[in-house]
């Protein structure tokens, strides 16, 4: 089952603990809000915010953070699997 809200806020407090610049509370948390469905993603989430946070030298408004979520969720939308090729065919 997917972890729920405050295991993915401990997951990610944990894994920014020791990164510079620190992400804040509030965007750990509109991460641990955003991002419901596994661990990988969430920790990809996390891994594209601080490697932006990296390339500013700050930290980041909630509304780019939302704008690199919504990148993620359209990527995620394109990804190409065998099952949808094989279902695309099964209509022609």
């Amino acid at each position: 089952s997917d972890p729920d809200y405050e295991t993915r806020l401990a997951i990610l407090k944990s894994k920014s603990a020791n990164k510079t610049p620190q992400p804040s509370r509030e965007l750990l948390e509109y991460i641990a809000s955003a991002i419901e469905r596994n661990i990988r993603e969430l920790e990809g989430a996390l891994n594209l915010v601080l490697a932006r946070m990296r390339m500013r030298g700050k930290t980041l408004a909630r509304e780019d953070v939302k704008l690199i979520l919504a990148q993620i969720n359209t990527r995620q939308q394109k990804i190409i699997t065998a099952s949808k090729i094989i279902h695309k065919e099964e209509k022609r």
